[in-house]
C-alpha cells in the first residue's frame, strides 16, 4: 500500500495558558507519527489562550493564513480537522484543487455550541456533506448531528485515553471528591461549588483541577479560604500529574449538563477512580450504576445529590473495592491504542 501524507489541523491545541485543551488530538499525532511508519503525519494546531472577541478574530486570522501558507507549499493525501468549525472551509477548496480526501472528527463544541446559528448551519452543512468521511466521539452527539444537520456520521469513535499514562497506582487517598474540567455551568460547576459547601459541614475533602469563569473561580477560592483543609484546587496540571490526583481521590465527581463524550471521565476510570456523573453523552457509554460508578439522573433534585455524596462517602472499602475493580473491564475501545489504530484503518481504507 502506498504511503500517504496526511495533515491533521485542529483550532484546539494546548498552551501554558491552557494545557490541557485538546491534548488527545495531539496525543493521537503523537501516536500515529510513532506507530504508524508507512504513513506520514503533520500537525498544525492553534494554541489557546485566553482572548477578547477581537484576540480571537486576530488569533484566528494569523492562523487561518498560517495554514493556507502551509497548503500552498505542500501536497497531502489526507487532511484529518478535528473541530470542523471554522477550519472547513479551509480545505474544501484545497481538497477540490488537489484531489485531497478529507476527515472530520466533530468533537462537540463545534456542534453543540456553533450551529444553533442558522447561517453557519448552512454553511457548514455544505462543506460537511463534501467530506470523505466524518467521525463523531460519541453516540449521542451522533444522533444528534445527523438529526440537525442532516448529513450522515460514519463512525463514533471517541477521543482516546492513552493507558501508558492513566492507569492504577498505590496512592494513598487524599481526596474524597475530584472535580477535572472547565469552571462553566455546562460542565455543573456551579453544582460542585454548592456541594462543596454544604458537604464540607460533613467532613468531605474535594480537588478541583480546572480553569474557567472568573465568578467560578473566585467562589472557588472563597469556599477554600473557609474550608483551607477540605478544599484543593489546582489551575492546571500535566496529564502525567492528574493521573497521581486521579489516583489520589476515591471518586471522580463530573455532573455536566452536555458532554459528547467525556475524555476526563475515561481518564479516571482507567486510573481506576470510580465515577459518579450524568448520563450525558458518552458518559452513558462509560459509567455504568453500581458497577463502576453512579449516575446522576436529574440535576434539578439536588436533596437526591446530596444523598448521592454521603452514599459514596459512607461506603464500606469492600463495596468501594468492588466498584474500583470494575473501572477497567469495560474500556479497551477508549484506548488511545485502539482508536489509533482504527484511525489508520480508515485512513489506508481512503
Amino acid at each position: 500500500m502506498a504511503s500517504k501524507k496526511i495533515f491533521i489541523l485542529t483550532n484546539m491545541a494546548p498552551s501554558p495558558e491552557k494545557p490541557s485543551s485538546g491534548i488527545f488530538v495531539t496525543n493521537q499525532y503523537e501516536y500515529l507519527k510513532e506507530h504508524d511508519k508507512d504513513n506520514s503525519y503533520e500537525l498544525m494546531g492553534m494554541y489557546r489562550q485566553f482572548t477578547d472577541m477581537w484576540g480571537s478574530v486576530k488569533k484566528y486570522l494569523v492562523y487561518f493564513r498560517k495554514v493556507i501558507k502551509h497548503l500552498k507549499e505542500n501536497r497531502y493525501d489526507i487532511i484529518h480537522v478535528h473541530y470542523y468549525f471554522p477550519l472547513l472551509p479551509l480545505t474544501y477548496f484545497y481538497a477540490r484543487k488537489k484531489g485531497t480526501k478529507t476527515i472530520v472528527t466533530i468533537h462537540g463544541s463545534d456542534f453543540y455550541e456553533k450551529m444553533e446559528n442558522k447561517i453557519f448551519r448552512s454553511m457548514f452543512r455544505f462543506f460537511l456533506k463534501k467530506s470523505d468521511y466524518i467521525i463523531s466521539v460519541g453516540e449521542e452527539m451522533k444522533t444528534d448531528f445527523e438529526k440537525v444537520m442532516k448529513v450522515p456520521v460514519n463512525e463514533v469513535l471517541s477521543a482516546g485515553v492513552d493507558d501508558s499514562v492513566f492507569f492504577p497506582m498505590n496512592e494513598e487517598k487524599l481526596y474524597d471528591f475530584l472535580f477535572v474540567g472547565s469552571l462553566i455551568e455546562r460542565k455543573g460547576f456551579d453544582i460542585v461549588l454548592k456541594l462543596m459547601e454544604d458537604t464540607a459541614k460533613f467532613g468531605c475533602r474535594w480537588c478541583v483541577v480546572g480553569l474557567g469563569l472568573k465568578k467560578y473561580e473566585s467562589e472557588l477560592k472563597r469556599i477554600k479560604q473557609e474550608n483551607p483543609n477540605l478544599i484543593t484546587y489546582i489551575p492546571a496540571l500535566k496529564q502525567t500529574e492528574l493521573n497521581v490526583i486521579n489516583n489520589r481521590s476515591k471518586w471522580f465527581f463530573f455532573p455536566s449538563r452536555n458532554e459528547p463524550f467525556g475524555l476526563v471521565a475515561s481518564e479516571a476510570l482507567f486510573s481506576g477512580t470510580p465515577v459518579i456523573s450524568t448520563p450525558s453523552g458518552g458518559l452513558k457509554e462509560q459509567v455504568f450504576e453500581n458497577v463502576n460508578g453512579f449516575l446522576i439522573n436529574d440535576l434539578d433534585d439536588y436533596v437526591g445529590m446530596v444523598q448521592l455524596i454521603k452514599k459514596a462517602f459512607y461506603m464500606s472499602n469492600d463495596d468501594y473495592n468492588n466498584l474500583k475493580k470494575n473501572c477497567n473491564s469495560s474500556s479497551s475501545i477508549f484506548s488511545l491504542r485502539y482508536v489509533c489504530n482504527r484511525t489508520v484503518e480508515i485512513y489506508n481504507s481512503l
